[in-house]
């Protein structure tokens, strides 16, 4: 429906510009979905970058909506899960995956998209892993000579601290202990975490909390064209599309 829609707007600034020019049909709007080329703001500036991680699910529409409404039925619904990295707001790196797959294990392709080396990294206590931290300074390895600050929340409950811990986990459980918790977060102004959260926000606002393509390729295709229109409106009008956060 939605490329319906699509092509008919289409079709219709055509018409009011009086130009002489064909309109691609919803099909193959579709079909070329999938290996969209979407223009990307260049990160290879030497300057080091804060960025913070975060991820969002996202409900696949299909038949299965469909069959709930139309019969009542309870079908199972489609999930999937979209994990960021942000810099002040705007996304420098995404990745789409089925809602089965970690947070920690999708650290390694976000850094992957960023050619800057990375000052710091925040993210909530679902990143305390091993994994997130060799990521980040397998990235910073060929970068820069600084390691990052990592300031993540160390996940007792879930992995005990050890002395053979990376040292920035070892370092914030240590404020932690002197500090406590909310002491912490004062001093690691952990607070910027919040940035992701509006982008989660203006995301849903703007393009809403479903994706409509049904493939794979698709699904990809059409994040890109999301992350894009964010990123736009934060540049164009930075204040406003953090207000509408």
């Amino acid at each position: 429906q939605a490329l319906r829609q699509t092509e008919g707007l289409i079709i219709s600034i055509i018409q009011l510009l009086d130009l002489d020019l064909k309109t691609p049909d919803h099909i193959t709007l579709s079909r070329r979905l999938g290996k969209i080329k979407v223009s990307k703001k260049s990160y290879e500036s030497e300057e080091p970058k804060v960025i913070v991680f975060d991820s969002t699910g996202l409900k696949v529409m299909g038949e299965r909506e469909w069959m709930n409404y139309k019969h009542g039925t309870r079908q199972r619904k489609v999930w999937r899960k979209l994990h960021i990295a942000i810099e002040d707001g705007e996304i420098v790196a995404h990745t789409l995956t089925i809602d089965t797959i970690s947070d920690t294990a999708e650290v390694s392709p976000l850094m992957e998209q960023i050619e800057a080396p990375i000052s710091e990294a925040l993210g909530d206590g679902g990143y305390d892993h091993t994994a997130t931290y060799a990521a980040i300074d397998k990235h910073n390895e060929n970068k820069t000579s600084k390691s990052a600050v990592i300031t993540i929340p160390p996940n007792i409950g879930f992995q005990k601290i050890r002395n053979s811990d990376h040292k920035e986990r070892l370092r914030n459980q240590e404020t932690i202990e002197e500090h406590g918790r909310a002491g912490w977060e004062q001093i690691t102004n952990y607070g910027r975490c919040s940035q992701v959260e509006g982008t989660f926000s203006r995301w849903k606002r703007i393009l809403g909390g479903t994706i409509k393509a049904k493939n794979d390729k698709n699904q990809i295709g059409e994040m890109k064209i999301g992350v894009f229109i964010l990123n736009e409106t934060l540049k164009k009008n930075p204040r406003k599309a953090r207000i509408a956060a």
